[in-house]
């Protein structure tokens, strides 16, 4: 597990680092096109939903960091459930900064040789 463990916070890294850039094309490659996420409120997006809302944000802020380590992992047979949490932080037009701890419950599977998110469901957000 700690392999799959260290594989798995990697692809998590990679995306924070997409995120930064804004590289939604590397993030997309990661999200199953059958994605479903749920927010802190119980709101559904599939993935057009979520990656209009990444839009959004990368046109309304400048994203500094989202650095997540996996604190709970469990596998069942090709599928594996992540929670995964660390502090959200960007800088928005005006100048000031917005940070949020962020814990997400998320399903991934391997799918020729790549983990993909097939969803994720907010398991906490506090504003910092």
């Amino acid at each position: 597990m700690d392999n799959l463990k260290s594989k798995l916070e990697a692809v998590y890294d990679l995306l924070e680092d997409a995120l930064k850039r804004g590289d939604l094309e590397l993030i997309s490659r990661y999200t199953a096109d059958e994605f479903t996420g749920r927010d802190e409120r119980g709101n559904t997006k599939n993935k057009l939903q979520l990656f209009a809302s990444l839009t959004e944000l990368i046109e309304e802020a400048q994203v500094l960091s989202w650095p997540r380590r996996i604190t709970d992992l469990r596998r069942y047979d090709d599928v594996v459930r992540a929670t995964a949490g660390g502090t959200f932080r960007a800088r928005r037009k005006d100048g000031t900064i917005v940070e949020r701890e962020i814990v997400n419950d998320d399903v991934w599977v391997e799918h020729d040789g790549n983990w993909v998110m097939v969803s994720s469901t907010a398991a906490g957000v506090v504003a910092c």
